[in-house]
């Protein structure tokens, strides 16, 4: 099985890369307009990127990032716990927020410390080294 992290940038991301993300998040209940929003600010914006994660050619899992915040990360559930998703985690990564309770605990185990819950949302924060 080969694994492989991608760091994607437009014109170079493909279509059919942006559809099989769609696919990927819809299977993950993310809602298809947030996902093309993202998709479509990192075409225009350099401070939005795309990294995607591919085992034997196949879109296994991906990751939005805005500067130094997390906005979106997914892994397809027949690749998890293989240590795709903290693979994706950039190292300059400062922040992220869930609202997905089994979210917490994969945060916590990758170096983010909770520092608010609010409205059913958790927000983390990765210490300063």
């Amino acid at each position: 099985m080969q694994k492989m992290i991608i760091k994607l940038k437009f014109p170079i991301f493909k279509v059919n890369e942006s559809i099989n993300i769609c696919r990927l998040s819809n299977k993950n209940k993310f809602t298809k307009l947030g996902v093309l929003k993202q998709i479509v600010l990192s075409s225009l914006l350099k401070d939005w990127n795309i990294d995607i994660a591919k085992v034997d050619g196949k879109l296994a899992g991906f990751i939005f990032i805005r500067k130094n915040s997390i906005y979106r990360i997914c892994v397809d559930e027949k690749y998890g716990h293989q240590g795709i998703g903290a693979k994706l985690i950039p190292n300059y990564a400062k922040s992220t927020e869930t609202n997905r309770k089994k979210a917490v605990k994969f945060w916590k185990e990758n170096g983010f410390r909770l520092v608010s819950y609010k409205y059913g949302v958790w927000k983390f924060e990765r210490p300063k080294k």
